[in-house]
């Protein structure tokens, strides 16, 4: 990746500072999500993955479909502050909205925002049962 300017590098220290919270915040949030969500949190995260993926395919903004994506997650968590501090951090918690990640991303912006929609529906997808 080619750096157009010293405060790109600001910006990269920037997400990378927010997807350390990020990964502690989600972390919890997809644990507590996969005991507490409800149908209607499973729905919405469905809808949110069709939308996303819809959006890959018409090469149009993912962004919203993501953060409503994840957005779902703090909501099934069942505890509000998961959701409240999701509000206030908005799409600055993704860090593509800050960095252009598709097209720097080596596999190409297709097969990166695949990818992602991929690890979205596993954490989506229902648990496994013990074997």
């Amino acid at each position: 990746m080619v750096w157009s300017a010293p405060e790109d590098f600001s910006t990269v220290a920037d997400v990378i500072s927010l997807l350390e919270l990020r990964i502690s915040l989600e972390t919890e949030a997809a644990g507590l999500a996969a005991q507490r969500r409800t149908e209607a949190n499973i729905a919405t995260m469905e809808a949110a993955l069709a939308a996303f993926s819809a959006s890959v395919s018409h090469d149009a903004d993912t962004l919203p479909a993501d953060f409503e994506f994840h957005m779902e997650v703090a909501r099934a968590t069942g505890n509000q502050h998961f959701a409240d501090l999701m509000s206030y951090l908005g799409t600055v918690i993704i860090p593509r909205a800050r960095v252009n990640t598709p097209l720097s991303a080596p596999e190409g912006r297709l097969s990166y925002l695949q990818r992602l929609h991929g690890e979205h529906e596993s954490i989506s997808a229902p648990p496994c049962a013990p074997t």
